[in-house]
């Protein structure tokens, strides 16, 4: 995924900022060191803004006060470091002031880093490595005030920023630069995330209940779908193979192998793979959204969330289906339960109020078939 233009000015900004942090805590030299930190408070903005994007979402406030007060602190830095290349103070009138600065800076990142951490915005190691990095920051700071530069708790604390402050900017900028950290995942969306009770709703397992499939929104999908009334099953492999299998074995028995949709294997070579995955939810009538205990955080490789991914099958299929107004039906499996808006990128967050329902393992697992096939008995002929 092309990153957007933001992204990679706060990609390349990380990157500047881990080398002027090197030479400002290595090289003592007052100018070079003055000028390297006009580089760092200068750089950190655009990686606070993008940070602040990608957690907005799930603590608008936290994110929002960590934001204000890292750019704050990285400009007074900026400022106070011009005026001292140019003379303008002295090195014994700034000090103190940056260095307070660069602790509030260090408190901020780990702020931004804890919230990534509790919602696995991006791999839990680089979240480790910027919470390191930001306690290093505030270790400092309190090293100084206390005892000045050669004090033993500062040099304990510019050992851990110069060492966990490039590995976290350096690891965070190739991830803006390569589009793992995405616009549409940092929320451009202006609204105000609000947590609603309907987004734990599930259909409650009684027996007299079907799920709530809203006429008003078949008669919608009715036009875009096949005529055939195909059902897409949608399901991530690590967090729900084995049963998205019998769920599949039970609608194919009642409503034939043609009229369901399950695997992506089958796509033919050379095709854009997103386009084909919007041209087969496109015609189906009902969707399903298979939802285990993993799959809100199941990762890819490098530890990314994959919902964070824009190229991610499962969210291009569930996106897809949103948007046509497809009626999504997600299937609770393995105890999971429906996952909350904040929790969602901008274009999953609808899914966070449609009515789901349990799935179970046996002996209530033919049970809660019956009630799915009996509510979708009135979407497929």
């Amino acid at each position: 995924m092309r990153p957007s233009k933001s992204n990679r000015f706060a990609g390349w900004s990380a990157y500047l900022s881990a080398a002027a942090i090197i030479i400002t805590l290595i090289l003592r030299f007052d100018t070079i060191s003055a000028i390297a930190s006009i580089f760092i408070g200068l750089a950190i903005l655009p990686v606070s803004f993008a940070l602040y994007k990608l957690e907005r979402a799930s603590n608008p406030m936290l994110s929002l006060a960590a934001l204000v007060a890292g750019g704050v602190a990285a400009l007074i830095v900026a400022f106070l470091q011009t005026l001292l290349v140019f003379k303008g103070i002295s090195s014994e009138q700034s000090d103190k002031i940056v260095t307070i600065a660069f602790g509030v800076f260090g408190i901020s990142l780990a702020v931004f880093n804890y919230l990534a951490y509790s919602n696995k915005s991006f791999p839990a190691r680089l979240a480790i490595w910027g919470l390191v990095a930001g306690a290093g920051s505030v270790i400092l700071t309190l090293g100084d005030l206390i005892g000045g530069q050669e004090h033993p708790v500062t040099y304990v604390g510019a050992l851990v920023v110069v060492v966990g402050y490039p590995v976290w900017s350096i690891w965070i900028g190739k991830l803006l630069l390569s589009g793992k950290i995405s616009e549409s995942q940092t929320g451009d969306s202006t609204s105000t995330i609000k947590k609603h009770k309907t987004s734990n709703q599930v259909i409650e397992s009684q027996p007299k209940r079907t799920p709530a499939i809203q006429p008003a929104a078949k008669k919608r999908a009715a036009p875009m779908g096949n005529a055939a009334g195909h059902i897409f099953i949608s399901y991530r492999r690590s967090d729900s193979a084995d049963i998205a299998g019998r769920i599949d074995d039970r609608l194919t028995g009642r409503f034939g192998r043609n009229l369901i949709f399950k695997d992506v294997d089958s796509i033919p070579l050379g095709l854009d793979f997103k386009e084909y995955l919007d041209e087969k939810v496109s015609e189906c009538s009902v969707f399903l959204a298979i939802i285990g205990d993993r799959w809100l955080e199941a990762g890819d490789e490098t530890g990314v969330r994959r919902l964070n991914d824009p190229a991610d099958f499962v969210r291009i299929e569930i996106e897809s289906a949103l948007k046509r107004g497809i009626p999504v039906i997600p299937l609770l499996v393995r105890g999971a339960r429906m996952p909350m808006e904040g929790q969602l990128p901008d274009g999953l967050k609808k899914l966070a109020y449609r009515n789901g329902i349990p799935i179970r393992h046996d002996p209530d697992f033919h049970r809660d078939m019956d009630r799915l096939i009996t509510a979708l008995e009135k979407h497929i002929p």
